[in-house]
């Protein structure tokens, strides 16, 4: 059968036989024909991983991961710089030959979203809210939204809910596209500086608070409950979303 494939394959594309293969984009592969095995490994790339980013004298650790790793609370220009190569390189490995760090590498928050919104900024009769999201890949920016909402909310809480399920349903979209080209983002981050929102967004029992809002905008609630999304509270002042809900100045900017 694979003789038959070389063969269509050579019928189109002019080929080269270069005998079995031993390494393919950094994977170095071992083939036993008698016991019918194959082994792939990525010890060069693991050791240059650690030559690139890690001081030798910080290599080993009795621990491989705290059961909650620590926020990061200061981190220079550089360290910025360099953390999303280091990540997007562990995720080429846990997706190659080591899918035993891939809980760990999930852990940084690699598929974030900020989320926003302006409770009845609309100055006409509607007095509708607007919406605002912001899409990071690994502090990326990679989409961004600012919309009025199409319902009317009757509180701020309201509002934000309904600009969550608005940006639930974009970062949703980037987990689906990453997860079709064979990359795990792990669970995405909603980011929300409305704890009334996080609130009724995570607790079933809240239900009656909203429970006047169009179904569709539930969405949010039915995902963190199946684990497709979380979401956390983020400071107003870093809350990435602000200026697509409102004029914030040039301070914040």
């Amino acid at each position: 059968m694979v003789k038959r494939i070389k063969e269509e394959i050579g019928k189109k594309w002019k080929m080269e036989e270069g005998g079995d293969v031993s390494h393919f984009l950094g994977i170095k592969i071992t083939r036993d024909r008698e016991e019918k095995t194959m082994d792939l490994r990525q010890t060069s790339y693991i050791k240059q991983l650690l030559d690139e980013h890690l001081d030798k004298r910080r290599r080993k650790s009795s621990v491989p991961l705290q059961n909650v790793p620590a926020p990061e609370t200061a981190a220079s220009t550089a360290e910025r710089k360099e953390n999303p190569q280091i990540v997007g390189k562990l995720l080429w490995l846990s997706n190659g030959t080591h899918p035993d760090i891939s809980q760990a590498v999930g852990e940084q928050d690699f598929l974030t979203v900020h989320s926003d919104a302006n409770w009845a900024s609309d100055a006409t009769t509607q007095r509708r809210s607007s919406s605002g999201s912001a899409v990071f890949v690994h502090r990326n920016l990679v989409a961004w939204k600012s919309a009025l909402q199409r319902c009317t909310a009757l509180s701020a809480v309201e509002a934000e809910f309904v600009a969550a399920t608005e940006a639930t349903q974009e970062v949703l979209f980037f987990r689906h596209l990453f997860k079709a080209i064979g990359i795990d983002v792990g669970i995405p981050t909603i980011l929300s500086d409305n704890t009334g929102t996080i609130q009724v967004s995570k607790d079933p029992a809240q239900h009656w608070k909203l429970k006047h809002i169009d179904t569709k905008y539930h969405f949010i609630r039915d995902n963190i409950q199946d684990g497709n999304v979380k979401i956390k509270y983020i400071g107003t002042e870093d809350n990435l979303a602000n200026i697509f809900t409102k004029p914030v100045g040039k301070e914040a900017l």
